[in-house]
């Protein structure tokens, strides 16, 4: 099995691909702090790592998923 959080190691242009996120954070959705900055907003993404509901509304999580500032 492939493990989610791999994304932190990967190349920049695979961190922007949608198919490897989407792969990634459906392993682990921590894997999404580590995807390229248009990934993180991207809505599919997103829910596949379960910051939205199958309504399309952000989850309340805590900022576990956000790069620190």
């Amino acid at each position: 099995t492939q493990n989610g959080r791999a994304l932190h190691y990967a190349v920049e242009p695979m961190k922007a691909d949608k198919e490897v996120c989407l792969a990634a954070v459906t392993q682990t959705g921590e894997a999404l702090k580590y995807a390229a900055e248009p990934m993180k907003a991207d809505e599919e993404v997103r829910r596949a790592a379960g910051l939205k509901d199958e309504h399309g509304e952000e989850r309340l999580y805590n900022n576990f998923w956000r790069d620190p500032a």
